[in-house]
């Protein structure tokens, strides 16, 4: 994603942390290891050429797609996550807001602003 197309984004109101190299790639990471999931693993087609095809095609290393993923790039495809809330309370916005973000993504205050009473 470009520049441009970045400040277009962010024009519109979504959080610039969303849109970084490192959060688009793992939003695509996750977008694709969902679809191969559901596309071939839960139709029992993973071990045919059309899987083949498919993996073949990817932007990324095809383990990530086919291996479940570990904690560690879990916790790396959320920190645009935690970024974006850490950069809210910084900001000052109502704690609401934020907690309501901490609920939708399951994310814990201790784990995102550290040992803290809350956001």
């Amino acid at each position: 994603m470009d520049a441009a197309d970045r400040g277009r984004v962010e024009a519109l109101g979504f959080p610039p942390e969303a849109f970084t190299d490192e959060a688009l790639r793992w939003r695509y990471v996750l977008d694709k290891h969902a679809e191969y999931q559901y596309q071939y693993v839960g139709t029992h087609r993973e071990n045919t050429i059309y899987a083949s095809n498919y993996l073949a095609r990817l932007w990324v290393d095809p383990k990530l797609i086919t291996q479940p993923l570990t904690d560690e790039q879990l916790k790396a495809a959320a920190a645009w996550k935690i970024a974006y809330v850490q950069r809210l309370r910084k900001e000052n916005s109502d704690t609401s807001y934020i907690s309501a973000y901490l609920q939708v993504w399951n994310l814990s205050a201790a784990d995102v602003f550290g040992v803290t009473n809350g956001p």
